[in-house]
Protein backbone atom coordinates (compact mmCIF):
# COMPACT_ATOMS: atom_id res chain seq x y z
CA UNK A 1 0.00 0.00 0.00
CA UNK A 2 1.38 3.37 -0.99
CA UNK A 3 0.69 6.63 0.82
CA UNK A 4 1.69 10.13 -0.17
CA UNK A 5 4.06 11.91 2.19
CA UNK A 6 4.81 15.62 2.04
CA UNK A 7 8.48 16.46 2.45
CA UNK A 8 10.43 19.59 1.70
CA UNK A 9 12.12 20.07 -1.66
CA UNK A 10 15.53 20.00 0.00
CA UNK A 11 14.77 16.68 1.73
CA UNK A 12 13.50 15.22 -1.53
CA UNK A 13 16.70 16.24 -3.32
CA UNK A 14 18.78 14.57 -0.62
CA UNK A 15 16.65 11.42 -0.82
CA UNK A 16 16.97 11.41 -4.61
CA UNK A 17 20.76 11.79 -4.35
CA UNK A 18 21.01 8.89 -1.87
CA UNK A 19 18.79 6.69 -4.05
CA UNK A 20 20.77 7.53 -7.19
CA UNK A 21 24.16 6.91 -5.59
CA UNK A 22 23.08 3.61 -4.02
CA UNK A 23 21.02 2.47 -7.04
CA UNK A 24 18.12 1.79 -4.67
CA UNK A 25 14.48 2.87 -5.00
CA UNK A 26 13.47 5.80 -2.81
CA UNK A 27 10.78 3.71 -1.12
CA UNK A 28 13.37 1.15 0.00
CA UNK A 29 15.62 3.92 1.34
CA UNK A 30 12.72 5.34 3.37
CA UNK A 31 11.70 1.86 4.62
CA UNK A 32 15.21 1.13 5.83
CA UNK A 33 15.47 4.55 7.52
CA UNK A 34 12.15 4.03 9.31
CA UNK A 35 13.15 0.48 10.33
CA UNK A 36 16.50 1.69 11.69
CA UNK A 37 14.83 4.55 13.58
CA UNK A 38 12.30 2.15 15.12
CA UNK A 39 15.07 -0.20 16.22
CA UNK A 40 16.93 2.72 17.81
CA UNK A 41 13.75 3.86 19.56
CA UNK A 42 13.12 0.35 20.88
CA UNK A 43 16.68 0.15 22.23
CA UNK A 44 16.25 3.49 24.02
CA UNK A 45 12.90 2.39 25.46
CA UNK A 46 14.42 -0.89 26.62
CA UNK A 47 17.24 0.97 28.36
CA UNK A 48 14.73 3.30 30.05
CA UNK A 49 12.61 0.33 31.14
CA UNK A 50 15.62 -1.52 32.55
CA UNK A 51 16.66 1.60 34.47
CA UNK A 52 13.11 2.04 35.80
CA UNK A 53 12.87 -1.63 36.83
CA UNK A 54 16.24 -1.41 38.57
CA UNK A 55 15.18 1.71 40.50
CA UNK A 56 11.79 0.23 41.43
CA UNK A 57 13.42 -3.05 42.42
CA UNK A 58 15.70 -1.18 44.80
CA UNK A 59 12.74 0.72 46.26
CA UNK A 60 10.72 -2.47 46.70
CA UNK A 61 13.63 -4.18 48.46
CA UNK A 62 13.95 -1.16 50.75
CA UNK A 63 10.32 -1.45 51.92
CA UNK A 64 9.83 -2.76 55.44
CA UNK A 65 6.43 -4.00 56.56
CA UNK A 66 5.38 -4.28 60.19
CA UNK A 67 4.24 -7.87 59.65
CA UNK A 68 4.59 -10.56 57.02
CA UNK A 69 2.16 -10.13 54.12
CA UNK A 70 0.87 -13.01 52.02
CA UNK A 71 -0.96 -12.51 48.73
CA UNK A 72 -3.29 -15.28 47.65
CA UNK A 73 -4.32 -15.43 44.01
CA UNK A 74 -6.10 -18.79 44.10
CA UNK A 75 -9.57 -17.25 43.68
CA UNK A 76 -8.62 -14.07 41.87
CA UNK A 77 -11.55 -14.30 39.42
CA UNK A 78 -14.07 -14.60 42.27
CA UNK A 79 -12.39 -11.78 44.17
CA UNK A 80 -12.60 -9.41 41.21
CA UNK A 81 -16.11 -10.52 40.23
CA UNK A 82 -17.53 -8.76 43.29
CA UNK A 83 -16.19 -5.40 42.12
CA UNK A 84 -18.81 -3.10 40.63
CA UNK A 85 -18.71 -2.01 37.01
CA UNK A 86 -17.39 1.50 36.40
CA UNK A 87 -17.70 4.04 33.63
CA UNK A 88 -13.93 4.29 33.42
CA UNK A 89 -12.77 4.07 29.80
CA UNK A 90 -9.15 3.37 28.99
Amino acid sequence: MYKAVNISENTYKKLHKIATQSHTPKARIIESLVKEYCMTMNKREKIKLEKFNKEMGAKVKALKFSKKIKVNTDNIDADFAVLADTDYIM
